[in-house]
């Protein structure tokens, strides 16, 4: 019987859940699933149902993507989110987990439950299983989504250098540069906080200054902003992306303004639209390079 690939991505913000398909290649969102903001008490969605989020790129009966509510979430060191996980963890069909993780917590919640479950094995992806050289002092300290978005963009390449630019909770702006034989290093790059993180230590450290909730780049930008809280959103917005292009303008000043770069994530959309070309949004990163290293640990 033929075992069942998911791809997990555990994040600061959440996780997400895919199907894995080999042949043909293909990565099948299943769901996303929040970490409650900190101080809150977090649980089941507001529905109070515990019914999983649908990831933000699988379409909802009318075509539209659909979103977790904001403020709904769960705590990642319990056990409860699990409840949302779309396996049926008596089944006999053979499930294997490929998990990348950024958060130590969840990531010991979902493999315990994984340990207790017939037919069902984990692999926690470390740098070491990706054919990326990982050219920095310290590879085991860069975040496996990094390498793995890094190594599904230098599709984008045959030869060359490649910004990748991965948009979560934290935004990475990365070089990866693939020689002539296809052999992809990752040389290293910027790491920013996104617009969550920014608003989250204004309201914490600023006195005078409220607790806004925005995750992502919403709309046109406001300038002037008309309230302190217009102004706040201005302000992580004009942060946010004239940090990201003044990284992209410097790697290209030293590799050539043609370049390309090629962004994911939340926030990755409305960053490619302020970057000059080229450039082209993926989805899901992070996903396809799980699917790559499925892919090659299948053929071997």
């Amino acid at each position: 019987m033929l075992s069942m690939n998911l791809g997990v991505d555990i994040g600061n913000s959440g996780v997400r859940i895919a199907s894995i398909e080999v042949a043909p290649p293909k990565v099948i969102p299943l769901i996303r699933i929040p970490w409650s903001r900190p101080g809150s008490s977090g649980g089941p969605t507001p529905s109070g149902t515990g019914q999983p989020v649908p990831a933000d790129d699988e379409p909802s009966a009318d075509g539209s993507a659909q979103t977790a509510p904001s403020g709904a979430g769960y705590q990642p060191a319990e056990s409860h989110w699990l409840a949302a996980l779309p396996v049926d963890w008596s089944a006999d069909r053979p499930v294997q987990w490929w998990i990348s993780s950024v958060r130590r917590d969840a990531t010991r919640t979902l493999l315990e439950r994984i340990e207790t479950a017939a037919g069902h094995q984990a692999t926690l992806i470390q740098h070491t299983d990706l054919p990326v050289q990982v050219d920095v002092p310290n590879p085991e300290r860069v975040g496996i989504d990094r390498l793995l978005a890094a190594w599904a963009a230098a599709d984008c390449s045959p030869a060359g250098p490649v910004i990748v630019v991965e948009a979560g909770s934290a935004v990475t702006v990365d070089l990866v540069e693939v020689d002539e034989n296809g052999r992809v290093r990752f040389a290293g790059g910027a790491i920013l906080p996104g617009m969550a993180m920014m608003l989250r230590q204004m309201g914490q450290f600023a006195d005078l200054l409220p607790f806004l909730d925005a995750e992502t780049v919403a709309g046109e930008l406001q300038l002037p902003g008309r309230s302190t809280e217009q102004a706040m959103l201005a302000g992580v917005t004009c942060s946010l992306l004239g940090g990201v292009q003044m990284a992209v303008e410097n790697y290209r000043r030293r590799w050539g303004n043609s370049t390309p770069a090629v962004t994911s994530g939340g926030d990755g959309e409305a960053i490619a639209r302020h970057l000059p070309d080229p450039v082209e949004h993926w989805p899901d990163l992070v996903m396809q390079g799980i699917r790559k290293l499925v892919t090659l640990r299948q053929r071997d």
